[in-house]
């Protein structure tokens, strides 16, 4: 049989609870209209706050985003394939606005430069061309499905650098384009950093910013020293 006392104990305990539920949910609601923080990503994936930011300020100006634009064949014939780069091996030229391809496993080549757009419409799309016309030229327009861009963290030096701008905070990046590979390595040396090994110890040394002098210009620099790039590979071309 329930006793009075134990009845009012257990009603007791259900006020409290339903106290600390309804306090909980009144610190949650006043802390959305109070608490401001700023979503500085496109897709409000992230949210950095007014410290973060101080911390990381001048991490922005250690890279270039250079535009990469590739296009894909359709699926080539066995033929047709087994005659293009027959090691497998991927390609890179020596201009200065390069032309780089490989094979894929679905009977494709690929190929693709630099650009101005991630769309690769209009003067990219035409570069791709141009870039098949001199690579490929068994290849035509008509033959590419696919057309894409990405973006590229180019450095100062051309090399991957790992950042500890405060203790407990990593960055990695600026991969010049070999991110797929790079990008797996330096996630390992940053989780063994995170798991406590030493600065000294690390596949890859941490280093103090090195930042692009004029970088809140670097669209207007980038555009004007590709077409200027793309001049003298068209000179050397012509006079060689």
């Amino acid at each position: 049989m329930v006793t009075m006392k134990g009845r009012n104990k257990k009603i007791q305990s259900f006020i409290q609870l339903g106290l600390f539920l309804g306090v909980l949910l009144f610190v949650n609601v006043i802390g959305n209209y109070f608490y401001t923080s700023f979503d500085l990503t496109e897709e409000k994936r992230f949210t950095l706050t007014n410290a973060t930011k101080n911390t990381l300020k001048g991490l922005k100006q250690t890279v270039i985003p250079l535009i990469s634009v590739q296009a894909a064949t359709r699926e080539l014939t066995d033929e047709e394939y087994a005659q293009v780069l027959p090691e497998g091996h991927t390609i890179a030229d020596t201009r200065r606005v390069i032309y780089y391809g490989r094979k894929d496993n679905r009977n494709r080549i690929l190929l693709g430069s630099l650009g101005s757009s991630e769309l690769c419409i209009g003067t990219d799309r035409d570069r791709i061309h141009k870039a098949f016309e001199t690579v490929f030229p068994q290849f035509k327009p008509k033959d590419l499905e696919f057309y894409w861009g990405g973006r590229i963290a180019h450095t100062k030096d051309v090399l991957p650098h790992i950042h500890e701008p405060a203790p407990g905070i990593l960055a990695g990046l600026g991969c010049n384009g070999r991110g797929v590979a790079m990008g797996t390595v330096m996630g390992r040396i940053l989780s063994e950093r995170v798991l406590g090994k030493e600065k000294q110890d690390m596949g890859m040394p941490t280093t103090p910013y090195k930042s692009f002098a004029f970088h809140r210009f670097h669209e207007v620099g980038v555009s004007v020293t590709t077409k200027y790039f793309e001049m003298r590979d068209a000179l050397e071309v012509k006079f060689s």
